[in-house]
């Protein structure tokens, strides 16, 4: 299972960039913690987590891209840890739909 830490400073001292930490469902132990995969102060990556069987998904709310503050990303990550993909944007098209 994945527990998301949206307010967690990262390794290299970046506040509030989040982490998710993934535990073993059947030891309860931590088997990997998985940081901010752009490193940005203040984005809180992890702040929504949510995983299948295959892979993990994790928001950041706050990521600024090419000069529009807060337009979000959803990080797509497979059962190693390993992003295979960024859904960028995903705050502008919430707001459409409601």
């Amino acid at each position: 299972f994945a527990v998301g830490a949206a307010g967690v400073n990262n390794t290299s001292g970046s506040t509030n960039s989040g982490a998710v930490y993934v535990y073993s469902t059947s030891t309860g132990g931590l088997l990997r913690t998985i940081y901010h995969p752009a490193d940005n102060g203040g984005d809180r990556f992890g702040n929504a987590v949510w995983q299948t069987d295959d892979y993990l998904y994790v928001t950041t709310v706050l990521l600024n891209e090419l000069g529009t503050s807060d337009v979000g990303a959803v990080y797509q990550f497979d059962s190693t840890g390993t992003l295979n993909y960024t859904f960028k944007g995903f705050q502008k098209c919430f707001k459409l739909l409601n």
